[in-house]
């Protein structure tokens, strides 16, 4: 219509918000890069105006999203600096959130979340619209989650659970349920997770098809975090321990890299696991204990139920068979207590003799 009406401007202002949409709804890029560069077409060399900012914050995504981080870094700060220029707080919003993530990304953890706290001003001090809103709680809350800074997750979750109530509407209802659900699974309530769960496949689906399988389910490393975690556990059930081995030692890299109590138990459990397939019980008993000690930090009782399993493997095969039973029936009451069914175990190895 604005083209038809020869309004290149204000076409150019529809074309970047179907490009924003495009994005945050189906992660699609080929047509979110489509509708981009049609708005940069219609802008041309016309002089700086609100429709520059979301283009600039669309930009960070799309090359963040593609895994250009140099070029997202440049696209985020000319976002945020458009923004407040032109009065656009959504595009410096989101922008200030791609641009913590970022950071956190090249490993500057705790700096990282330091933006993420300031970016959520925006959404605190009421200057976004209720979708906007909804957008950065929902970006920062999955910062959040993809860092397992789970604490913090729980906390934005709980006042966006509060907001949501006469704000949300569309896929925000869905991403907010998704968001409750992953904290009530973490926390051990399962048949809530489940119940909380299964109610945005109805909600997400007529909105956004990219966010159907979130439910019934960061970038790089972090992303791959729990896949080796499983990798190591799966390794180790096939006797395939050089592959549990190198999957752990990846796995406490990405822990040292960014930093949590829930990242590092996992790393720990998995050491643990490890040491337990080879034999060696000190080492075996010391790291599944620090994964219990982390994950009860975390307030994680599957985790911690599954640390406790390990554990009483550990403590097993250096024969000390009563501390193993107390584990073994922590853990079980624990699984009882959260109606959650743990892992099948094998056979204790024999423990190495020291060397020397």
């Amino acid at each position: 219509m604005c083209q038809s009406l020869r309004d290149d401007a204000g076409a150019a202002a529809a074309a970047a918000t179907v490009a924003i949409y495009l994005m945050m709804d189906t992660g699609l890029m080929a047509p979110v890069r489509g509708w981009l560069a049609r708005t940069e077409r219609l802008l041309g060399n016309r002089p700086e105006s609100p429709t520059h900012a979301p283009v600039a914050m669309a930009r960070t995504y799309e090359r963040f999203m593609c895994g250009d981080a140099e070029s997202a870094v440049r696209w985020a700060e000319r976002a945020i600096e458009l923004g407040g220029r032109q009065g656009v707080p959504l595009a410096a919003a989101l922008s200030r959130v791609a641009a913590a993530r970022l950071v956190i990304l090249d490993g500057s953890v705790e700096r990282g979340l330091e933006l993420l706290d300031e970016a959520a001003v925006s959404v605190v001090s009421g200057e976004l619209d209720p979708l906007g809103a909804g957008m950065v709680y929902c970006e920062l809350i999955c910062a959040m989650q993809g860092l397992a800074q789970y604490d913090r997750a729980e906390q934005w979750t709980e006042v966006m659970e509060r907001w949501r109530v006469g704000h949300a509407y569309g896929g925000i209802n869905g991403r907010c349920r998704v968001h409750r659900a992953e904290i009530l699974r973490l926390r051990g309530s399962c048949s809530a997770a489940e119940e909380e769960a299964l109610k945005p496949c109805r909600e997400l689906w007529p909105w956004m098809r990219r966010e159907f399988g979130r439910p019934l389910t960061e970038l790089g490393a972090l992303r791959r975090a729990p896949l080796l975690a499983a990798q190591v556990e799966i390794g180790i059930a096939a006797a395939d321990v050089g592959t549990a081995r190198t999957a752990t030692a990846q796995l406490s890299g990405i822990a040292e890299t960014f930093p949590s109590r829930a990242l590092t138990a996992a790393a720990a459990l998995s050491r643990g696991r490890v040491a337990l397939a080879e034999g060696d019980a000190e080492v075996a008993v010391r790291e599944s204990t620090e994964a219990l000690t982390g994950w009860s930090e975390v307030g994680a009782p599957y985790e911690a139920a599954v640390a406790r399993l390990v554990l009483a493997d550990g403590e097993r095969l250096r024969g000390r068979t009563e501390q193993a039973q107390v584990q073994e029936q922590a853990a079980l009451a624990t699984a009882d207590r959260i109606g959650a069914l743990l892992p099948t175990r094998g056979p204790v190895p024999a423990q190495h003799a020291p060397s020397g």
